[in-house]
């Protein structure tokens, strides 16, 4: 399997039309690919997750590196074994209400910047502490979609 996690900068002001549109474009796209995957945003900042078996999630990085509606700031890859983390999600948009008690997608965003500063020197301890908020948040999600609904 293959991971591929990013961090961007809007360049351009993202609506909630404008955020449906991008995430239904990423849906289509990601399941004509097979790719699976996550997004993100608090304004300025997106940060997305796609996973994929082979070279298809790379194949989908290029094509979101030349998009101009925003600028790619820092991003990594990760080859691992097993079952994909997010294999039920084309493209799941999570906001700041699908984890009310953590707030890890902004941790990560976080972290994901700060590998651009001298202070954070360890790159491999940076993308573990990266992955594991990822597997987490996988995790939590998981469990989530597994709890009976309660009637309104």
């Amino acid at each position: 399997m293959k991971a591929i996690l990013y961090v961007s900068h809007a360049e351009q002001t993202f609506d909630a039309n404008a955020l449906t549109e991008l995430l239904q474009q990423a849906q289509e796209r990601n399941h004509s690919q097979n790719v699976t995957g996550y997004l993100y945003f608090k304004s300025p900042y997106f940060f997305q997750y796609l996973e994929s078996e082979n070279d298809e999630a790379s194949e989908i990085m290029a094509s979101i590196e030349r998009d101009p509606r925003h600028k790619i700031l820092t991003a990594f890859s990760q080859n691992f074994e097993g079952a994909r983390r997010f294999g039920e999600w084309n493209m799941k948009f999570i906001n700041q209400q699908g984890l009310p008690k953590l707030n890890l997608e902004q941790m990560i965003i976080d972290d994901m910047l700060s590998i651009n500063d001298e202070v954070y020197r360890n790159e491999k301890r940076w993308k573990n502490n990266i992955l594991n908020m990822v597997s987490t948040i996988a995790r939590n999600q998981t469990q989530q979609a597994q709890q009976p609904r309660q009637p309104a």
